[in-house]
């Protein structure tokens, strides 16, 4: 079942409308998890190096196990793989209900060649909504984009346009929304698109 990236965003909306809706930027997504959804971040070592992944989803919707050193480590990683783990919650309920192990995750969420890689994808982008909201974003870019073009006219470069002007910007966003520069970029160029 594929959804659509403005689906996908129209679901993250609601979800911020629902548990954020000061609109706190950097979107706290772990009190999020924690206080609101009341789901517990269980760190577990060696998660990826044993099992191949970074985070999944108990079916019952209590424990969200993550990779122990990535947690502790890549704030905005984890940060990213928080929101992506409640993709699966607002997207794919009734799928991850039904998954009792690691191995039945990677198999059905990951799909492992069957295909079913599609959820990460939904899950990706959820995620990417989610931690930067579309008016914020659009807001810090502006923002960005005047600074930039003083810039480039000053060196004599002309005036950029807006496509061009995303990997020189994304490293300010993402430090706005504490989220990685790719995650930044992609979620900037699926807007300027």
């Amino acid at each position: 079942m594929y959804i659509s990236y403005e689906a996908t965003e129209a679901a993250a909306e609601k979800f911020l409308t629902d548990y954020n809706p000061n609109r706190v930027i950097p979107v706290p997504i772990e009190k999020i998890v924690e206080l609101k959804l009341e789901i517990s971040i269980v760190p577990r070592m060696g998660m990826l190096s044993e099992h191949g992944i970074d985070a999944f989803l108990s079916h019952d919707f209590t424990e969200l196990y993550i990779d122990h050193d990535h947690y502790m480590s890549q704030t905005n990683r984890s940060r990213f793989t928080l929101a992506h783990e409640v993709g699966h919650l607002v997207l794919h309920k009734d799928i991850v209900e039904s998954i009792t192990t690691i191995e039945q995750w990677k198999s059905f969420i990951l799909g492992e060649g069957t295909g079913r890689a599609i959820y990460e994808l939904h899950a990706d982008n959820f995620a990417g909504c989610l931690l930067m909201p579309r008016p914020e974003v659009m807001d810090e870019f502006n923002r960005q984009k005047e600074t930039a073009t003083s810039k480039f006219k000053a060196a004599g470069m002309g005036e950029p346009d807006d496509k061009m002007l995303i990997s020189f910007i994304a490293n300010e966003v993402a430090r706005k929304f504490d989220v990685s520069q790719k995650a930044a970029e992609i979620r900037l160029s699926k807007i300027l698109k």
